[in-house]
C-alpha cells in the first residue's frame, strides 16, 4: 500500500478514537508524523487535509528507518486531542 493509502488508514484508526470519547479532528491539537520517507511527505498531506480541512494543529513530521510494527509501514500517527 502507497503512503496515501496507509495515510487514510492511519487517520481512520485517529478518527474511532476520536469518536469513542466525543471528539472529532478539530479537537486534536498535536500531531507526531513517523515516515519512513520523507519525500512522500505530499501524498500523506493531500490525505491529511481531506480529514482536517481548514483545521491546523501542531504537527511534528519525523524521518525514521524502520516502524517497529511491520517493515512494509510507512507512516505511523501519535495525535494528542483536548476535549471537555
Amino acid at each position: 500500500m502507497d503512503m496515501a493509502g496507509q495515510t487514510r488508514m492511519a487517520l481512520e484508526n485517529v478518527k474511532k478514537g476520536l469518536e469513542a470519547c466525543g471528539a472529532t479532528f478539530s479537537d486534536v491539537v498535536q500531531v507526531t508524523r513517523y515516515l519512513t520517507d520523507v519525500d512522500e511527505q505530499d501524498q500523506m498531506n493531500e490525505v491529511w487535509w481531506e480529514y482536517f480541512g481548514d483545521h491546523r494543529p501542531g504537527t511534528a513530521t519525523i524521518g525514521v528507518t524502520r516502524l517497529a510494527t511491520h517493515d512494509k509501514l510507512k507512516v505511523e500517527l501519535a495525535a494528542i486531542a483536548v476535549v471537555d
